[in-house]
């Protein structure tokens, strides 16, 4: 039995079950897990929107990252 050709390796830096139908690429996440392949190692990922899109989903995680810790040091103060 052949592989699925199509199967694509996505830059997802939360795991699939996190996001909400869609990849951070603009991808649908397809029902079955064996389907589609995520990563946070960009050697890795071969889908086209993901390795197009590079900068600007390293700089949202950047982003998301930095909203958290500021959000913990908030908690933190109070």
């Amino acid at each position: 039995m052949k592989g699925n050709m199509n199967m694509k390796t996505h830059f997802d830096p939360y795991g699939s079950e996190d996001i909400s139908g869609n990849y951070p690429c603009g991808t649908r996440v397809p029902e079955s897990t064996e389907a589609e392949y995520s990563t946070t190692q960009w050697e890795y990922i071969d889908c086209k929107r993901c390795t197009k899109q590079k900068t600007k989903l390293i700089e949202w995680v950047e982003e998301v990252e930095k909203d958290a810790v500021d959000q913990m040091t908030i908690i933190a103060c109070v």
